[in-house]
């Protein structure tokens, strides 16, 4: 293409017509300049087609994030249900009972353990000075 606008070029010079360089000339500029456009184009394009993978990506990472943390709230409200469930039994069976057997003893000290590792303990209700 470019030995073909080489050739034409080279012509119009030995014919001595200005006008038709001139033409021929802006002609040319006109080209480069369309070329120079579809090249920023397709950039752009590719641009936007990595944002766009990138966006992709992140929102799979979103997603993938936001099951394991379902998940765990899942198993963290199981584990306050159970917590509720026991302390209610061990409250029930220390106002009602005057003596506990060793069943009933072990399912407060469950309640106990859970209330410990689930909630802020308060030491002054567990400290006897």
């Amino acid at each position: 293409m470019l030995t073909f606008l080489r050739k034409i070029r080279k012509s119009l010079i030995q014919s001595g017509s200005a006008r038709k360089y001139f033409l021929y000339a802006i002609g040319e500029i006109a080209l480069v300049v369309i070329g120079i456009l579809i090249a920023l184009s397709i950039n752009n394009w590719n641009d936007i087609k990595k944002q766009h993978r990138t966006d992709i990506e992140f929102l799979n990472n979103l997603k993938d994030e936001m099951i394991l943390d379902t998940m765990a709230m899942s198993f963290q409200i199981k584990s306050y249900n159970d917590l509720n469930k026991n302390t209610s039994i061990a409250l029930t069976l220390i106002d009602t009972s005057e003596v506990l057997n060793e069943a009933e003893t072990k399912l407060i000290s469950k309640a106990i353990a859970q209330a410990e590792y689930l909630l802020p303990v308060k030491k002054a209700s567990i400290e006897t000075e």
